[in-house]
């Protein structure tokens, strides 16, 4: 009888830095990471959003032995890992060639070069993953990421079919549910991100979405719900407090957004954020001594320009 392979499983990267931390189950994805500044539209309030999430491939059985692809492919993750992704590419490249249906490694090329930033082979190699393996969620996930500017319809597409494949895989169904989202299909988003919830109701990352999917839907009340979870959880991130503000002052709220805007700042002293308190003080009557005051602490990280032209004021709402 033949010996069965060894299965491995991988997380998707995302986002490249020079530096990549250790492997990290998907499982274990707990903790969300500070996204963008808040904005808020005329018609609402878009949330802050958390910056990609970093993820590293991570090996759950190992390959035996020191030859062949599965092998090479082992120690293609473990370069990974390192941030080589070039080196990483090179050993791919080896391993689809000597093994062509092995979807896996196709999977793990296509993230290469989505690192690479080179879109158009990356989208090739996640299509061969799922020709070679058609349940690949993972590869399917990825796809729908590439598609997400071009094609939203293809992207939502690609979203449910990952979903649809991810089985326990938590990281791979909510990231499936953000472009869901992002593509306009919010009831479909929402039925995933409350399923996720009912085993793991205070998943930081789940809540984030959770936050961003009720301000879509205009429940600002359940969003409010959870961002003051989020903030509960996270007391040293502004992000929660900033959405609170973007909220409160779209509901007409003045005094309850300046509030947590101050909240905000004292954790994280962001000048976008700086910019819009002045703004809202302006708006709100508030003591000119008030807005004086806020002025010179934005000068000591934004000092003026030489034409002594007023800072442009940030969109009341926006990403």
């Amino acid at each position: 009888m033949h010996r069965k392979t060894p299965m491995l499983r991988v997380c998707t990267m995302t986002a490249f830095a020079l530096a990549i931390t250790a492997s990290v189950a998907a499982s274990q994805d707990q903790r969300g990471t500070p996204r963008k500044e808040t904005v808020a539209p005329k018609k609402g309030v878009v949330p802050v959003r958390p910056a990609p999430e970093r993820k590293v491939p991570e090996i759950v059985e190992p390959s035996k032995g020191t030859k062949g692809p599965f092998h090479d492919l082992k120690v293609a993750m473990g370069l990974l890992t390192k941030a080589r992704v070039g080196a990483a590419r090179q050993l791919l490249e080896k391993v689809v060639k000597d093994a062509p249906k092995f979807g896996e490694a196709w999977h793990q090329l296509a993230l290469c070069h989505e690192l690479g930033n080179n879109a158009e082979a990356a989208q090739q190699s996640a299509s061969m993953a799922l020709r070679c393996e058609p349940k690949h969620a993972r590869a399917a996930l990825l796809l729908a990421r590439l598609s997400l500017r071009e094609d939203p319809v293809l992207a939502s597409d690609y979203a449910r079919r990952a979903n649809q494949n991810a089985a326990s895989d938590v990281a791979v169904r909510r990231d499936a549910a953000h472009i869901l989202m992002d593509t306009g299909n919010l009831d479909e988003a929402h039925e995933i991100a409350e399923s996720l919830a009912k085993n793991d109701p205070t998943n930081q990352r789940l809540l984030t979405l959770r936050s961003e999917l009720a301000i879509a839907m205009r429940d600002f009340d359940t969003a409010t719900k959870h961002l003051q979870t989020l903030a509960l959880l996270r007391p040293g991130d502004p992000l929660p407090y900033e959405n609170l503000a973007g909220i409160a002052w779209s509901r007409g709220h003045q005094a309850e957004a300046i509030s947590a805007l101050e909240h905000a700042l004292r954790r994280r002293p962001k000048p976008e954020a700086r910019k819009r308190l002045i703004q809202w003080l302006e708006e709100s009557g508030a003591p000119a001594e008030r807005i004086a005051a806020e002025r010179r602490e934005l000068q000591k990280v934004v000092p003026e320009t030489p034409s002594e032209e007023p800072a442009e004021r940030p969109k009341p709402v926006g990403r």
